[in-house]
């Protein structure tokens, strides 16, 4: 025989022994089951398998990353929501302070000033406690938001009161002077 007839007879008789094999796997056949699986095709629905499983896992790893951003979102819109309403309450219990501390500077002379400082006094002492009951309650941020709105609407009237409760004791210092 010729040795390139003989090389080609030898070619297709490798190539037709690779097809027939029991096990076209290199993990179990080594490397002659590794080659038989690459000539007869028996890798290509593995790859496509696995491009599958690869394409299936990207799309979880996306909702999930879609997920876990929304997440950090929302986490960080209730976090600027919870510093302003700390501000929020800081500010009135600011307030609050100092309004009673205003009210302590005041000298009452006739019964009627003192009823009138005492009632403040007790009105001051209640928003004060509702506003550290605020502090230490676990409601949801939309509800404390109204709750603070509420003790502002106080702090508001409370604000009204002194005002008046001054014009009142100058009316009165004027009077008597």
């Amino acid at each position: 025989m010729h040795p390139k007839s003989l090389s080609i007879f030898l070619m297709a008789l490798i190539l037709t022994g690779c097809c027939s094999g029991k096990t076209r796997d290199p993990r179990t056949g080594g490397f002659i089951g590794g080659l038989q699986g690459i000539f007869c095709g028996d890798y290509q629905p593995r790859i496509e398998e696995r491009q599958a499983e690869a394409s299936r896992q990207h799309e979880i790893t996306t909702a999930l990353q879609t997920e876990a951003n929304e997440r950090e979102r929302l986490y960080r819109l209730r976090m600027r929501e919870q510093t302003s309403q700390k501000q929020r309450q800081e500010e009135m219990e600011r307030y609050i302070k100092s309004l009673s501390s205003d009210l302590n500077l005041l000298n009452a002379t006739t019964v009627e000033q003192k009823s009138k400082i005492t009632a403040l006094k007790n009105e001051i002492a209640q928003v004060q406690a509702e506003i550290n009951n605020l502090k230490f309650s676990d409601s949801d941020n939309e509800a404390t938001s109204q709750k603070i709105t509420v003790l502002e609407k106080k702090r508001d009237y409370l604000a009204e009161e002194w005002k008046a409760l001054l014009e009142y004791f100058n009316a009165f210092s004027e009077s008597v002077n």
